[in-house]
């Protein structure tokens, strides 16, 4: 049914819950960076079923956007990304694409730095992704950008969400 994306603080979570809650729909998370290729197609395969219910995240564009700014390449090639967006478009699949203005996300991203630092402890892993998400924030917008682009070029149904201030 819905896809909501876009960078970490752009909002994602909060708009699939109020889809959610008017569709009574069933929200499933993309979950973290994917351990290997064979991963990342399980977990797209997975969403591919989950038709009917909202996508917090899009495993492949996800990994389309994160995985060249922080790993330096995705572990699927580029046609895969075209080839496997056709089917979220034969499929159905709405994207919602939530953008709100790079200040906005990098005031998001040091506050909830900030706070899973103070609630949870210096967690080694966690930290680093903030801050290299935060470092790199241009590039990752950038990024979502064109691959939102390209879902749109090949027939996905695509409607853009700006929120215009942090959430939290």
């Amino acid at each position: 049914m819905f896809i909501v994306e876009g960078p970490d603080g752009s909002g994602k979570t909060t708009l699939a819950n109020k889809i959610a809650k008017g569709f009574n729909a069933k929200i499933f998370h993309a979950g973290g960076p994917p351990e290997s290729r064979e991963d990342i197609l399980e977990r797209i395969e997975f969403q591919f079923k989950q038709f009917g219910s909202i996508l917090d995240r899009a495993s492949l564009i996800t990994e389309h956007v994160y995985g060249p700014v922080l790993r330096g390449r995705s572990v699927l090639e580029p046609n895969e990304y075209k080839r496997l967006i056709q089917r979220y478009v034969d499929q159905g699949w709405i994207l919602i694409y939530c953008r709100p203005s790079i200040e906005v996300l990098l005031r998001y991203v040091k506050e909830e730095m900030d706070r899973v630092i103070r609630d949870e402890g210096k967690s080694y892993k966690r930290e680093v992704h903030f801050i290299r998400v935060r470092a790199n924030m241009p590039s990752i917008v950038s990024m979502y950008d064109r691959r939102i682009s390209e879902a749109r070029n090949l027939g996905m149904g695509v409607f853009d969400y700006v929120r215009n201030q942090s959430p939290v």
